[in-house]
């Protein structure tokens, strides 16, 4: 019923047609130096962050950013060390208050009651191991700042990329009145 025929082929009908739109193989050198390229590398921005704070953010090139690294931190320490003293200062003066000893004054005798001293002395222990707390807080967001910023060291930020916030009503010259009131986004890739 079916018969096949074999054709031989030379070697000239087996390479593809050459066209205009055909592009060029990639050459071993070509594929050498792609992996050779060092690329923008979240994990050494972590690091470096988690040694020296603002150090990723450095890495980034974003160097903007390094006050506000070292402006929070320093803040945070600061108010945790005040709020130590302060709460230092209401402890002693509260033991001195209940040791038993009538001879031991405090240097709140007389404006504070012990209840005031006890309240205060907590609140201000509070706070100081609120502002430690948030002084770790700062620091781990510096780490994943900088590794944030190193994924998206690559990503496409120009004009081409845009999203417009357009508030349009309809109005209706027929009748005067306004018809419909609508909320579109335009984007531009």
């Amino acid at each position: 019923m079916f018969e096949l025929e074999a054709q031989q082929l030379d070697s000239s009908q087996l390479s593809p047609p050459v066209d205009s739109i055909a592009q060029p193989r990639i050459t071993t050198e070509q594929i050498d130096t792609v992996s050779n390229t060092e690329w923008h590398s979240p994990q050494k921005a972590s690091l470096y962050s988690a040694v020296l704070p603002g150090l990723g953010q450095a890495y980034n090139h974003k160097y903007w950013k390094i006050p506000i690294v070292y402006g929070l931190g320093a803040y945070t320490v600061y108010a945790a060390m005040a709020n130590h003293k302060i709460y230092l200062g209401y402890r002693d003066a509260f033991r001195l208050r209940t040791d038993g000893d009538p001879l031991t004054i405090d240097i709140y005798d007389g404006i504070e009651t012990d209840f005031t001293l006890q309240e205060r002395r907590d609140v201000f222990r509070r706070d100081r191991d609120y502002f430690w707390i948030l002084t770790g807080v700062v620091y781990v967001l510096n780490i994943v700042d900088a590794a944030v910023d190193a994924h998206l060291y690559y990503f496409d930020v120009s004009d081409k990329l845009t999203m417009q916030f357009l508030p349009s009503s309809g109005f209706n010259p027929y009748t005067g009145r306004l018809e419909t009131t609508y909320v579109s986004l335009k984007w531009k890739l």
